[in-house]
C-alpha cells in the first residue's frame, strides 16, 4: 500500500505531509483546529513568536487529548462494572427463577399426591375400588390425615370423629 500524502495549512504555512491513504481529509481537519488553535493564542497572548504559539498549542492539544483519554478510560471502567452488574443480576435471578421453579414443582407434586389419595378415597367410600392404604400428606408438611382422620392443631391426626353433628332439618 503506497502512502498517501496530506496538504495542510497552519500558521499561513503550508505543508505537504505523509499519511496512510484515506487519512488525507482528516489530517486536514486536524491542521485546521490547529491553525485555529495557534490564531486564539496569538489573539489573546499577543505575537510571541511562532515557536513559543506552536508550543503551547502542541502542549495544550496534547493536554486535551489525555483529558479526552482519561475520561475513556473512566467510562471503559463504568461500563466494565455495569457489565459485571448486569451480568450478576442476570445470574442472581437465573437462581431466584430456578428455586421458584424448584417450589412450584414440589406444590405441583404435592398437589398431585392429594388428587391421586381423594380419587383413592371416592373410590372407596363409593365401593367401587381400592381403600386408601396410606395417609394422605397435609399441605405444610406437618404430618398426613389418615383416611376418616382428622388434622388437629399441631398438625397431628386424630381418628376421633368430628364433634360436629347436623341439625335435625325443620320443615
Amino acid at each position: 500500500m503506497s502512502p498517501g500524502h496530506a496538504k495542510i495549512s497552519v500558521d499561513g504555512e503550508t505543508f505537504t505531509i505523509g499519511c496512510d491513504p484515506g487519512d488525507e481529509e482528516r489530517l486536514a481537519q486536524v491542521a485546521g483546529e490547529l491553525d485555529a488553535m495557534i490564531g486564539a493564542l496569538r489573539g489573546s497572548l499577543g505575537d510571541m513568536g511562532e515557536h513559543r504559539l506552536a508550543l503551547i498549542a502542541g502542549v495544550t492539544a496534547l493536554e486535551r487529548l489525555a483529558a479526552a483519554e482519561e475520561a475513556n478510560r473512566r467510562l471503559k471502567d463504568r461500563m466494565g462494572a455495569l457489565e459485571r452488574a448486569r451480568e450478576a443480576s442476570a445470574l442472581a435471578a437465573d437462581s431466584d427463577n430456578a428455586a421458584v421453579v424448584a417450589r412450584i414443582e414440589a406444590v405441583t407434586a404435592a398437589v398431585d399426591r392429594v388428587a391421586v389419595a381423594l380419587n383413592r378415597n371416592t373410590r372407596a367410600m363409593s365401593g367401587m375400588g381400592e381403600t386408601p392404604e396410606k395417609p394422605v400428606p397435609t399441605a405444610g408438611g406437618g404430618g398426613a390425615v389418615p383416611p376418616g382422620g382428622k388434622p388437629t392443631a399441631a398438625g397431628e391426626t386424630s381418628d376421633a370423629p368430628s364433634k360436629v353433628e347436623a341439625e335435625p332439618a325443620t320443615a
